[in-house]
């Protein structure tokens, strides 16, 4: 730990209370900038064109077509979801395949595993991470190393 900065650990404190009390700097309040039905129709155009879905079948290709008519409803449930800082449970589950990539089938080694996500799953995933890059880059957050 840099500066010899000594903390003490009490068992009744909790982890926000114990960054109080060990950076004595005010954290900045985070505003919640809602997302738009034109972030979303960006993030949406981002994606790669694909057949493939997860469990709810929907495809990226589909979603695609329909861009300017669901966008949003989307921003809706994405803001929804990020206002209390809830990813919906239903958005995490998965399809597990395995791709035979070649030589003998019977080899375990000789497969690829592939996770297929629901596509509103990987729509949630880029607004939050642009949301958060965009903290992170405004207020200067991360070492130019990470």
């Amino acid at each position: 730990m840099a500066g010899n900065l000594q903390i003490q650990i009490d068992n009744d404190s909790s982890p926000i209370l114990l960054l109080k009390n060990t950076y004595q700097n005010n954290f900045s309040q985070v505003n919640i900038i809602p997302v738009t039905d034109g972030v979303i129709q960006s993030i949406i155009c981002s994606l790669k064109t694909k057949d493939s879905s997860g469990y709810d079948g929907i495809s990226k290709k589909i979603l695609k077509i329909c861009n300017s008519l669901i966008s949003k409803p989307l921003s809706y449930i994405c803001n929804k979801s990020i206002q209390p800082g809830v990813f919906p449970d239903h958005l995490k589950y998965l399809i597990v395949k395995r791709l035979h990539k070649n030589g003998d089938r019977s080899i375990i080694s000789n497969y690829r595993t592939l996770s297929l996500l629901p596509v509103l799953s990987k729509l949630l995933e880029k607004t939050m991470y642009c949301r958060l890059n965009q903290r992170l880059s405004i207020n200067n957050i991360l070492a130019t190393e990470q």
